[in-house]
C-alpha cells in the first residue's frame, strides 16, 4: 500500500504495488528488496462515506500495460478535467501515465503514457492545472541499475534528487531545485509549494509563482522528527506530513514481509512480530508544527490525509495492510 489521494469530497485513491518496484516513497523504495517481478500493481478507490465498505480495485481501461508491466507509486488527481495521474515503475522504465476517471463506475480510461529523460526517478507529483505538474525524482542512482550507490545516496544525502515542472502537452521539464531524496510533493496554496527531503527529515516551503519559465524562491523549512514521506493538504489548508521515525527498523520491516506474508513457522512468527513506527504531524505558518501521532500501532505510514467537514483522516503504509482511520 503506498500513497493516497483524496479525488473528491469522499473518494480516497489508493496505490497497491508488488515488487520488484516497492511501496511508495520510502527508504525502502530505493534499497533493492525485489520480490517476483510478474505481479503487478494496482489502484483501489476508497468510499469512505460508508465505513463499512472495502476498497474497490479501480479497473484500467485501453491500458494494455497494466496487464503486463504495472508498478504504481505516486497518484494525483484533477478534478476540474476528471483527470488521475500515475507515476508507473514499469520494468521497461518509468513513466507517467494519464487516465480518465469514472468514479462512480469504479474505473479510468487510459488517455497516454509520458516517457521523459527528466522523469527518470519520479516518486510524487502535485497538479497545477491539467496540463501542468510538480514531480520529484528522488534519486540521481536507481536501485534497479545501481543498488550500492543508490544506498549511498540515501544515506549521505547528497543533493541528487530534483523536483522539476513538467508540462504534459509539450513534454517539456524545467529543473527547479536539488535536494537529498525529494520525496512527497504538495500545493498549499496556488503559490506556496511544500517538498519532502526524507534524507534531510526537513520539508522545503517555496514561493511558486506563475513564472515563465517557471521557477521556485525558498522561503523556509520544516525540520521535523522522523523520516518525511509524503504530503497533503487538507480543507484548512493545514499540511499533514507522514514519515519514519526509526528508518532502520522500517527496513527490517519491509525486508521480513516476505517470510511473514508466506514463510512458516519460527520464522513466521518472528517476522510477523516486528513493528515500525509511523509518524503524523501537521504545519501551518502560523501555528507551526504539531505532532498528531506517533506509534508502532500502525507501521511503515507512508501517506496521511483528512476530509475537514467529515471529521475522517486517513493513513496509508508501505507494507502494513489495510488503512489506519482516526475520527475527529
Amino acid at each position: 500500500m503506498g500513497e493516497m489521494n483524496v479525488a473528491a469530497s469522499h473518494y480516497i485513491f489508493e496505490v497497491e504495488v508488488h515488487s520488484p518496484v516497492p511501496a511508495h516513497s520510502s527508504l525502502t523504495s530505493r534499497q533493492g528488496i525485489y520480490r517476483n517481478p510478474q505481479h503487478q500493481g494496482q489502484l483501489y478507490l476508497y468510499d469512505y462515506s460508508f465505513p463499512s465498505t472495502r476498497p474497490k480495485i479501480l479497473q484500467l481501461l485501453d491500458f494494455p500495460a497494466g496487464q503486463i508491466d504495472f508498478h504504481p507509486l505516486g497518484v494525483e488527481y484533477h478534478s476540474e478535467s476528471n483527470t488521475l495521474y500515475v507515476i508507473n515503475h514499469a520494468q521497461a522504465g518509468s513513466r507517467l501515465e494519464i487516465f480518465r476517471l469514472w468514479p462512480e463506475d469504479h474505473a479510468a480510461t487510459h488517455i497516454k503514457t509520458i516517457i521523459h529523460p527528466q522523469i527518470h526517478s519520479p516518486n510524487s507529483l502535485a497538479v497545477i492545472d491539467q496540463h501542468n505538474l510538480y514531480i520529484t525524482n528522488d534519486h540521481f542512482f536507481l536501485s534497479r541499475y545501481h543498488p550500492w550507490l543508490a544506498q549511498l545516496e540515501t544515506w549521505l544525502a547528497p543533493s541528487l534528487g530534483n523536483v522539476i515542472h513538467f508540462n504534459t502537452e509539450t513534454s517539456s521539464a524545467t529543473v527547479l531545485d536539488r535536494m537529498a531524496f525529494a520525496n512527497g510533493v504538495a500545493l498549499i496554496s496556488d503559490k506556496t509549494l511544500a517538498v519532502a527531503s526524507s534524507s534531510n527529515l526537513k520539508v522545503y516551503i517555496y514561493h511558486a509563482p506563475n513564472d515563465n519559465p517557471p521557477k521556485l524562491y525558498l522561503k523556509h523549512t520544516i525540520d521535523v522528527p522522523f523520516l518525511p514521506d509524503n504530503l497533503s493538504v487538507d480543507g484548512n489548508g493545514k499540511l499533514l506530513i507522514s514519515g519514519h521515525p526509526h528508518p532502520f527498523s522500517m527496513v527490517a520491516y519491509a525486508k521480513s514481509r516476505d517470510a511473514c506474508n508466506s514463510g512458516k513457522g519460527v520464522e513466521k512468527d518472528k517476522a510477523c512480530a516486528l513493528r515500525a513506527a509511523t509518524g503524523v504531524a501537521e504545519w501551518t505558518e502560523t501555528e507551526g508544527l504539531k505532532i498528531l501521532w506517533m506509534s508502532e500501532e500502525f507501521a511503515t505510514g507512508s501517506t496521511a490525509v483528512r476530509d475537514v467537514g467529515k471529521g475522517v483522516g486517513i493513513v496509508s503504509g508501505l507494507y502494513d495492510k489495510g488503512l489506519l482511520v482516526w475520527k475527529e
